[in-house]
């Protein structure tokens, strides 16, 4: 069984501990989550495309399975995602059997660069399932959560600005030294720096809160051919679904 699963998860959860922690002074930007894109060639004139949350394809090999003892394939795709972008075509297409033309499908990379690409052929539905998604309630707790956060560190960060202002006045008296005060400012800029990571966190899971919608969508596409191409060695292959597959000439 070959397996290829791509989950775009909240990275947001830090925890009441982790936002306090001091290795979020790193000045290394928080990156936006992995995600995959589908474009569905449905007819001649539709082309359904739409971002998926989740991502998993697998390819079966069984010798002799078939009536005629030969050995057979299978494979499928199931996605995730959000309910709405063409839910009625796929829904009809599931009940009624219909073939789409084609399908390409992209992951990307957190820097938006495509690290998988997979075109498929005389593509079906095999089955479309919506219902009450249960990942928003998960953003919700994370939002109470980091906010906690945020609020320890407003409090941290305003103790440090009062540290720093006591040991320059100190400092002016000779009643401090210049480590002191020295030490006083690298905590305000510490400080402040994991406030900034914080903010950034919270952008990112505002932008999952507005983009998560109430409905998830599950569909299951089977397909006659598939090409899978990536950047890595050994990277690209095709099938023909129940055959041997074809790799490029070398």
């Amino acid at each position: 069984m070959l397996s290829f699963r791509y989950f775009r998860t909240a990275v947001v959860m830090l925890g009441l501990a982790g936002l306090s922690a001091r290795s979020l002074s790193s000045q290394t930007p928080t990156p936006a989550a992995s995600s995959a894109h589908v474009e569905l060639q449905i007819d001649s004139a539709t082309v359904a495309r739409f971002d998926v949350q989740n991502f998993d394809l697998g390819v079966s090999h069984v010798e002799g399975s078939d009536r005629a003892g030969s050995a057979t394939s299978s494979a499928e795709i199931r996605i995730v995602k959000q309910a709405g972008p063409y839910s009625g075509d796929l829904v009809g297409m599931s009940a009624s059997g219909a073939h789409a033309i084609s399908a390409l499908i992209q992951v990307m990379d957190s820097t938006g660069a495509a690290t998988l690409t997979i075109r498929l052929g005389d593509v079906t539905v095999a089955s479309d399932h919506i219902a009450l998604s249960g990942s928003r309630d998960a953003l919700e707790q994370q939002r109470i959560s980091l906010q906690e956060s945020m609020t320890q560190l407003g409090t941290e960060a305003q103790q440090a600005q009062r540290d720093l202002t006591t040991a320059d006045e100190l400092g002016k008296s000779r009643g401090a030294t210049r480590q002191e005060v020295a030490r006083a400012k690298d905590r305000v800029a510490d400080v402040q720096q994991r406030l900034a990571l914080g903010r950034q966190r919270q952008d990112l899971l505002t932008r999952q809160l507005r983009s998560q919608g109430t409905l998830d969508e599950s569909v299951i596409f089977r397909f006659a051919r598939i090409e899978i191409d990536s950047p890595n060695p050994g990277g690209h292959a095709s099938w023909e679904i129940s055959g041997r597959p074809t790799l490029p000439p070398r």
